[in-house]
């Protein structure tokens, strides 16, 4: 039974949902992070240990081009095995879950705040914290959306592969690529040369490396560099970031129809996604870019290859499948009621006040 106290309290049901989920959630987090190592590992097992994976492994890459926008930038000749390519790829991406683990707010640390504030807001300090729940919410989105599509007749297109270890390989290679095509070049660096350039005066103060760690700070997570150094920007700064994200999230949409394998209908979900990843990438810094383009990518990837190759893992995929749409859904049924209440009670706070005056 709540006292007299709390059923007056307008806030009450609000703050008893975010008690539930300060609780529920760090151990729902914990388990869908640890499926992201258990995949990054399956990756590997896949192919260095098994018959059709060491085959595929061994094979050379003759040369290698790497791509801004789609374009051929730099091309690095001589043999390149497979494996050792994918290989240092899962290095790149085990790297950026180790960064985001450890930067922002670090993560047992967020989760330990989570839980004795008993405030949701606090899963957002830490991206390895708060990832399932965006990713969970972005891939149900994006499925409604697609089916939603293909209901009303508008192709969605694919990128098929005749050997689905090639499609591991060339998922995981545009996750990193194309986050630095439209999320590091165009967006992450202009704004790190509008930071540094307003906190010149700042770093002026500190010796040579310290300016330099600051620089490199800037260039990969200006989010946090802005909050280092304090740097409140206001609104030209904020139309500044927008008008970015939204530009680089249309240049990665019509990218796409580019390639001859997705159609018009991919322009949709490709544009949401360029904006989530364009606000993590400023917000909590590239590799959170990174890790959310893994996920779509390789993430699903590497289930449907272990799904071909055996029906265990092909039942993992369903079930991983599941889990993810329904988390998808809780989190943008809470998001709703969460932005819904405090939406009402700010405008009943108002209207109270108005009355009063």
């Amino acid at each position: 039974m709540g006292s007299k106290e709390d059923k007056g309290d307008t806030n009450f049901p609000f703050k008893t949902i975010e008690v539930i989920l300060a609780y529920l959630y760090p151990a729902t987090s914990f388990l869908i992070v640890c499926t992201y190592a258990f995949v990054m590992v399956l990756g590997l097992f896949l192919f260095f240990s098994t018959p059709e994976g060491l085959e595929f492994s061994s094979k050379n890459i003759l040369s290698l081009n790497l791509y801004l926008f789609y374009i051929s930038a730099l091309k690095i000749s001589g043999p390149i095995s497979v494996g050792t390519f994918f290989f240092f790829l899962t290095i790149i991406f085990a790297l950026a879950f180790i960064i985001t683990a450890l930067t922002n707010r670090r993560y047992d640390l967020s989760v330990k705040d989570l839980v004795h504030s008993r405030e949701i807001k606090k899963a957002t300090s830490n991206f390895l914290l708060f990832m399932p729940a965006l990713t969970s919410a972005a891939f149900f989105s994006f499925t409604v959306i697609h089916l939603v599509l293909q209901e009303i007749g508008i192709p969605i297109g694919e990128t098929p592969f005749a050997d689905p270890f090639q499609g591991v390989l060339f998922t995981s290679y545009a996750a990193l690529i194309e986050e630095v095509s439209f999320r590091l070049v165009p967006l992450a660096f202009p704004v790190a040369v509008y930071l540094l350039f307003i906190a010149s005066p700042a770093l002026s103060k500190f010796n040579l490396k310290k300016r330099s760690m600051l620089t490199i700070l800037a260039l990969f997570k200006p989010g946090s560099f802005q909050e280092r150094l304090s740097l409140s920007l206001g609104k030209p700064f904020l139309a500044f970031k927008i008008t970015l994200i939204v530009v680089s999230a249309t240049a990665f949409a019509l990218a796409h129809l580019t390639t001859g394998t997705w159609q018009v209908g991919k322009l949709s979900t490709t544009f949401l996604a360029g904006l989530l990843l364009g606000y993590c990438c400023i917000k909590y810094g590239f590799e959170s870019a990174i890790l959310i383009h893994w996920f779509f990518n390789s993430y699903w990837s590497i289930l449907s290859l272990g799904g071909v190759m055996s029906g265990t893992f092909s039942t993992l995929l369903n079930t991983f499948n599941f889990i993810t749409l329904y988390i998808g859904l809780i989190t943008l049924g809470v998001f709703f009621y969460l932005f819904s209440f405090k939406t009402a009670s700010f405008f009943m706070q108002h209207k109270r006040k108005t009355h009063l005056c």
